[in-house]
């Protein structure tokens, strides 16, 4: 199974891939971020990341969870790098295997009061433009297996085994 458990920060995406492995077993997890500072051209660097995790997924024998993937650089390069981010619907046109097998989950809240503070940044407005933005990224997507699964149920989380159940519904009746 390929994977890919995008979404805002602090909605549950590394649970949610915790309680994929335990149902369905060990799968790699590759978790994406940032580029690593003091990289002369981290637009450059995040194009050549995406296409080599999209080469990965292009792998029929390939097992995989990526805990964010491409659409976060949507978000992220114009906010934090100042890059045209469109290229990653570039690389996905290059690769319609990887579009055609993967499962793409986003998940959403639609009440930021439930996000508990980290100490980095809270700003309500902040995450819910970030949000609209992965939604944009999601429907602009040509993976074909999209799944939008809420996390909250009014102003608090909903059970983390409900929303795996949920997915796990959706990722059972696609086979």
């Amino acid at each position: 199974m390929r994977i890919v458990v995008e979404g805002i920060d602090r909605l549950g995406k590394s649970t949610l891939i915790n309680n994929i492995l335990k149902h369905y077993g060990p799968h790699p997890i590759i978790h994406c971020s940032s580029p690593p500072k003091g990289i002369e051209n981290p637009g450059k660097y995040q194009e050549k990341f995406f296409k080599e995790c999209f080469r990965l997924l292009d792998n029929r024998f390939n097992d995989l969870i990526f805990d964010r993937c491409h659409l976060g650089e949507y978000i992220y390069g114009p906010l934090y790098r100042k890059t045209d981010p469109n290229f990653i619907f570039d690389i996905e046109s290059f690769h319609p295997n990887a579009c055609e097998e993967t499962k793409l989950v986003l998940l959403c809240t639609d009440d930021f009061s439930i996000m508990k503070d980290d100490g980095l940044s809270l700003d309500y407005n902040a995450r819910d433009k970030e949000q609209d933005l992965f939604f944009e990224a999601f429907q602009k997507s040509k993976i074909k297996n999209k799944y939008i699964l809420k996390v909250n149920d009014c102003n608090q989380y909903r059970n983390e085994m409900e929303i795996f159940n949920e997915l796990k519904t959706w990722i059972d009746n696609e086979h």
